[in-house]
This record gives C-alpha cells, sequence and structure tokens, in this order.
C-alpha cells in the first residue's frame, strides 16, 4: 500500500497496479503487506546530485516499509516497482527460500501447428531490447506457424511448484515503458499499446495541445512537419527556438527527453497472455541473458548445466552506448541486470538461485530444468553495421533453444556453450546476409580470454561466492586454454 502526496504518481500507479477493495480483500493475512510512504518534496531545490543532496531511498526490509523522499518519477515514485517488485521482493524471497524476484521480461510462445506452448524470461542490462524482446511478434515466413504472447516486460517472481517446475509471474499489471525509438517498425506491439483511446500516460515526450500528439526521437524518421502548437519535454515551444535547433539532432536540442516514458495497462498490449494473471504463474522453459556487446558474443550459445546459468548471468554486462560519456564500447557488469535492486550479498543471492534450481533438480520430473542461454542481438561489422536484423527475426534463435532443449538440435560445442548452425535455425522468409549469420554464429577464441580475465576479476568482488560458480568459471577457463 502506497501513500504519496502526488496525484501524477497515482494516475500513473493505477495503472501499474491492482487497485481497490477488492484486492485488498483478497490479503491472505490483513496485516502482511509492504508499507510504502512516497513525499515529493521541493524538486528544484534538493541539491540532486550535489553533497547536500537531500534525497531518500529506503528499503526497510525486515519491516517491509519503503520511505522515499525526493522524486516524482519512475521506480522512485511508483513503489510497486523496484522498490517492492524487486529490492522488498528479492529479499522477502531469500529469507523465506521460496522464490526469487528478478529484473526479467517474461514470454510465451505457440507453434500453432503442433500446439506446443514454451515461456522464457530473461534479464538484460538497459538498452539491450528487453521490452521490445518482450512485445515481439513473429518475423515474416512465420507469422502464420508461430504465436508469441505477452507477460511482462520487467519483473518477474519465480518459484518452484508443486510438480517441481519452475513457475514465473509478472506482479505488475502495467508496463512503464521507454518512448525513444519505439515505432512500427521496432515495437508494432508496444505502439498499438499506446495508441488513441488506450489511456496511456506520457511523461517528458513533446507534446502538441492543439492536436493532443505526442512525439519522441525515433517515432517517425522526421520531426513534426507543421511547428505550430509543439512543446518540447520541458513545455517550452518549439517554434521559439532557433531556425537551426528546431529540427536538430545535437545533444541537448532533443523533443523529448532520452528517458521518455509511457504507462499503460497489460491489457492494451494487443499480444497479451490469455493466462497473464494466472496465480501460480506459468512454467519456464528457458532462462535467457543479453547484453549489448558489439563482438565476442555469438547470436546464440545455450548450456544445460544450472551452475553455468547463474555463472553466466552475474557475469552478464554490456557495452555503454553513451559516446558523451567517453565510456562507448566499454563492458559493464550488471549482474542478472539486478545490480541497483539487489537487496542482499552477491555472494548469497548466487547461493539462493542455485538453492531454488536445486528445488528443481529434487522435486521435478525429468526435463523439468530450464535451459540456459546467452544472446546477442547487437555484432557489429568492421563497418560499424549491424549484422542481424534484430526485432521480430530475434524469435528465430528462441525458437533453436527450445529445440535444444527438446533434443532436435545439437548445435556446435564451444567452450562457453553450444552454438547453432545455420541449418540448425528457422530462415522462412528471412532477408538477412547468411555471410553475415555464419559470422555471429563463430565464437571469438582471443576475445573470449580477453573476457575471462575481466571476469575473474569481477567475480573476485564478491564475498562468499558459492564454490559452484568458481567451478564453472574454472571449466570455461580450461576448455578454451585446451583450445
Amino acid at each position: 500500500m502506497e501513500l504519496t502526496d502526488n496525484r501524477t504518481v497515482c494516475l500513473h500507479m493505477i495503472r501499474m497496479a491492482r487497485v481497490g477493495v477488492g484486492y485488498l480483500s483478497d490479503l491472505a493475512e490483513p496485516e502482511h503487506f509492504v508499507r510504502a510512504v512516497h513525499v515529493t518534496g521541493d524538486l528544484p531545490n534538493l541539491g540532486q546530485g550535489t553533497e547536500d543532496d537531500k534525497r531518500l531511498f529506503a528499503t526497510v526490509a525486515d519491516d517491509r516499509t519503503i520511505l522515499h523522499f525526493g522524486s516524482s518519477y519512475g521506480g522512485n515514485a511508483l513503489l510497486g516497482k523496484i522498490a517492492h517488485g524487486l529490492r522488498q521482493a528479492c529479499y522477502d524471497g531469500w529469507a523465506s527460500g521460496e522464490f526469487l524476484a528478478e529484473q526479467f521480461m517474461l514470454i510465451g510462445i505457440e507453434d500453432l501447428k503442433t500446439g506446443k506452448k514454451w515461456h522464457i524470461c530473461g534479464g538484460f542490462p538497459s538498452a539491450s531490447g528487453k521490452t521490445n524482446l518482450a512485445m515481439m511478434l513473429p518475423p515474416n515466413g512465420l507469422e502464420d506457424r508461430y504465436r508469441v504472447y505477452f507477460y511482462g516486460d520487467d519483473i518477474v517472481w519465480l518459484r518452484v511448484g508443486e510438480d517441481g517446475r519452475l513457475y514465473g509471474m509478472n506482479p505488475e499489471f502495467g508496463a512503464f515503458g521507454v518512448a525513444g525509438n519505439t515505432n512500427e517498425d521496432t515495437n508494432p506491439g508496444a505502439m498499438k499499446s499506446i495508441e488513441e483511446g488506450s489511456r496511456t500516460l506520457f511523461t517528458n515526450v513533446a507534446y502538441n495541445p492543439k492536436t493532443e500528439e505526442v512525439w519522441w526521437e525515433g517515432k517517425t524518421p522526421q520531426h513534426p512537419e507543421d511547428l505550430d502548437g509543439w512543446l518540447d519535454w520541458t513545455g517550452a515551444p518549439i517554434s521559439e527556438r532557433p531556425e537551426e535547433r528546431q529540427r536538430s539532432d545535437a545533444d541537448g536540442d532533443e523533443w523529448a527527453h532520452p528517458n521518455s516514458r509511457f504507462t499503460t495497462t497489460l491489457a492494451n498490449v494487443p499480444n497479451i497472455a490469455s493466462d497473464y494473471e494466472a496465480p501460480a504463474g506459468v512454467p519456464i522453459d528457458a532462462i535467457i541473458f543479453g547484453g549489448r556487446v558489439r563482438d565476442r558474443e555469438p547470436l546464440i550459445r545455450a548450456f544445460t548445466d544450472p551452475a553455468e546459468g547463474v555463472y553466466d548471468g552475474l557475469t552478464l554486462g554490456a557495452e555503454a552506448t553513451f559516446a558523451a560519456e567517453g565510456k562507448q564500447g566499454q563492458l559493464r557488469y550488471d549482474p542478472m541486470s539486478m545490480r541497483p535492486f539487489m537487496a542482499y550479498p552477491e555472494g548469497k543471492y548466487a547461493e539462493h538461485w542455485l538453492e531454488i534450481l536445486d528445488q528443481v533438480k529434487e522435486k521435478g520430473a525429468e526435463n523439468a530444468m530450464p535451459v540456459f542461454a546467452h544472446v546477442n542481438w547487437f555484432q557489429r561489422g568492421e563497418d560499424g553495421r549491424y549484422m542481424w536484423p534484430g526485432y521480430r527475426d530475434n524469435l528465430r534463435a528462441l525458437l533453436w533453444l527450445m529445440d535444444y532443449r527438446e533434443g532436435r538440435a545439437t548445435g556446435t560445442k564451444t567452450p562457453v556453450g553450444s552454438v547453432p548452425t545455420v541449418e540448425e535455425l528457422n530462415l522462412d522468409g528471412f532477408t538477412g546476409s547468411l555471410e553475415d549469420l555464419e559470422e555471429i554464429l563463430k565464437v571469438n577464441h582471443d576475445r573470449w580470454m580477453i573476457e575471462m580475465e575481466s571476469r575473474k576479476e569481477h567475480l573476485e568482488q564478491f564475498p562468499d561466492l558459492p564454490q559452484a560458480i568458481k567451478d564453472a568459471h574454472a571449466r570455461i577457463q580450461d576448455d578454451l586454454d585446451k583450445e
């Protein structure tokens, strides 16, 4: 239950959470709920980013109490998201020993020919394609055979069911998505979700009160032609800018803030799964991780050892994308995409993951354990172009993963996992370059040797790291050394 002094926060929470007396009445224990208090504060005078910063964002996990002061935006104000959904929840899961709370997306895939259904969840650092993957539609050539269903794009809670399988569910009721570069090509599902009549809220976008239109960089190839009425994200008229800045692509001249957002209910998503509110969740067939890496990481590599899967999540990273920071291309590790949200030490976090997966081993039937994989949609050629079309075509890699899980594909075994052959991928309707595809299915030995040294240093900072994780690292290193 959140108390706030901000009506805008209320409007967002109505879209992001299940609201009303009916849900309160469903509490099994009336006293057992998270208490959250949000106070906006005097935003211009909080000293943000200075030594006198007055903001406070605290989760008192043992008391299940959240106290946030000094923001009216995003996860720092919508306390059901990262404060409860991730920080408090992952602590509760660890303390109880019963579940995991992760910054994951969750999708379902259905083969219309066989009736088979699979569910895949996974973690991705910022700007690595998580929301686009969650709202993905089948590519040309596969649209008559497969359906992709949306369950969630940001938070998944995972627990072992009575049948010994791992189940995942999205505790949220809405989507809080990045608007920038969302368009009919990159994410048609999102565009349908936020169309006129959807009661979507837009934050920090450009707005035209005369026409009631919104716009952000990447929504259309060009800025709106008629500037009349358009206001940038600060509320300043575009037409009053110097002419050279009215449609400029330079930093600081954006119409919308780079972190502009849309907030909409899950019911607006066109391919929402029919069972997205199932209390027990859905059985998980695969857990994937993926980061934006220009080389080294192949399109997809799979592994069946749970410890290796957890190790891969702990060493997850993505290259910085902001040239202005002087860090473009530098890999930044983001374990499980949860670094800002882990509410207990990383070593204990890894141990808890292994314990949950051990429950699957002990209780589950044959083939109950999810398969793990690492994906990368962002390999670049020497000329800087992307070598994989991405977006809808990403389904092809996930279909191979399901074939691999069920023994219909074996891939090529490498020190870092099994990688598909070109022949094993379903390329019906594929218009990308086969030459590029062959290239991004290779494992760059020299780059991996460098990466393993970085991973060693990265893991050494975590006390109490389980031996199984250290052993997984050592096995990969040994296999690379033998090549």
